[in-house]
């Protein structure tokens, strides 16, 4: 069931690295088969019968950057009025600390995906460990095989987080046409408060593949909102963006922040929707 746009990345994640946590293999490693065995939904897939694959299925990317810690980017794409907060930057799927902004907050934990899979893999399993049986969610196993960094935020439990912010998603050119990947986590304790400004940004000319799969968890005793706002600006060129949250079962409610920017709008969910069960309460 390979395609053009699934081979070259099916075979990357078969050579790539390894991982010394056995669930974790495991988990990449029936995500794996499950993208060989169906490949990209057509046109019968209820989730997918409005949103064809077939023109994606017929490109093809090279899987991940090695090269995006040295990308030049233009620092101009990474400002937001009104945003002096936090900034974690990734560009093309990997975190540059030298163009983030990382401040000492109270009560809150600004990391990153690879340094939690370096330092404590198995705090993250209730996250990485879930399997997406649906073939619809077809970009939710390959994030599962292939990811390797994204923002993880957490923030304790009473925890008022006043500063937005601000998450920067950069696709930035390159000699090839990419596939990157980026999994998020964000994580409220109870009575914990949080807006967070997810903005999507990208050079003119390059013809990358974006695919962003965050994940969200409210404790289910968290009476507060935690505002999730998403800007869609200057994504350039030929660049495609899938973009999908994840609502844990154990959250209360997700809803927009009454604070957010002006010129934010809402960004649509890209098919396959939350998971049966998950509630989501929309955005900016």
């Amino acid at each position: 069931m390979a395609t053009a746009f699934l081979e070259p990345l099916l075979a990357a994640a078969a050579s790539g690295g390894s991982t010394n946590r056995e669930w974790l293999a495991g988990v990449r490693e029936q995500a794996l088969r499950q993208l060989a065995r169906d490949g990209l939904p057509g046109p019968r897939s209820e989730a997918w019968k409005y949103s064809s694959l077939r023109a994606l299925g017929q490109r093809r990317f090279e899987a991940g950057d090695a090269a995006a810690a040295t990308r030049n980017v233009d620092a101009g794409l990474l400002e937001l009025a009104g945003v002096e907060g936090p900034r974690l930057v990734f560009v093309n799927g990997s975190f540059r600390a030298d163009l983030s902004r990382l401040p000492s907050l109270p009560g809150v934990e600004l990391r990153t995906l690879s340094q939690e899979l370096r330092d404590d893999a198995d705090g993250l399993r209730g996250f990485l460990d879930r399997v997406h049986a649906d073939p619809a969610d077809v970009f939710a196993r390959l994030n599962t095989v292939l990811a390797a960094d994204g923002p993880v935020i957490r923030v304790a439990a009473g925890i008022v987080v006043e500063p937005l912010v601000h998450l920067v998603i950069v696709g930035a050119s390159a000699s090839a046409d990419l596939a990157w990947q980026l999994r998020g986590i964000v994580e409220l304790g109870a009575g914990a408060s949080l807006r967070l400004v997810e903005h999507h940004v990208g050079e003119a000319g390059h013809g990358h593949f974006g695919n962003s799969f965050i994940q969200i968890l409210l404790r289910a005793e968290n009476q507060r909102q935690a505002g999730i706002c998403v800007l869609k600006k200057s994504c350039g060129g030929r660049a495609t963006i899938h973009s999908t949250k994840s609502a844990s079962i154990k959250a209360r409610r997700i809803s927009p922040s009454p604070l957010c920017p002006e010129d934010m709008e809402p960004l649509a969910r890209t098919k396959p929707a939350c998971p049966v069960g998950a509630r989501w309460c929309s955005m900016c």
